[in-house]
């Protein structure tokens, strides 16, 4: 989350075929590039982000009511990504993707789909 002038925004530049844009921490739906967006209030902190059917993933939840207050909590799963060999990241190899209006394009290490 990113606070800006008293409001949250999502900000995440790995969503691949997601949103380019941060979008407000508020119920919505919204289209970018051809794909259809949602976010949903769950209640007690948790949000659910739900992702254009023709994404490459259904979506995700987060919980906003604790609040990450160094960067050593993050060194964990940051460990995790980038050495261990059960990371996506280290089995798949490099996954780029962009949202078009005509669809997607992904590039799965040298394959371009």
């Amino acid at each position: 989350l990113v606070h800006i002038d008293g409001r949250a925004y999502v900000s995440d530049v790995g969503l691949g075929d997601g949103p380019r844009r941060p979008f407000a921490l508020q119920e919505a739906s919204w289209c970018e590039e051809g794909f259809s967006f949602r976010l949903e209030d769950r209640g007690s902190g948790v949000w659910r982000w739900v992702h254009d059917a023709a994404g490459s993933f259904a979506g995700f939840s987060m919980d906003v009511s604790t609040s990450v207050r160094a960067v050593h909590e993050f060194e964990r799963f940051h460990d995790f990504y980038c050495t261990s060999p059960d990371s996506p990241f280290k089995s798949r190899g490099v996954v780029l993707q962009r949202a078009t209006p005509e669809g997607k394009l992904i590039m799965l290490s040298c394959t371009l789909k």
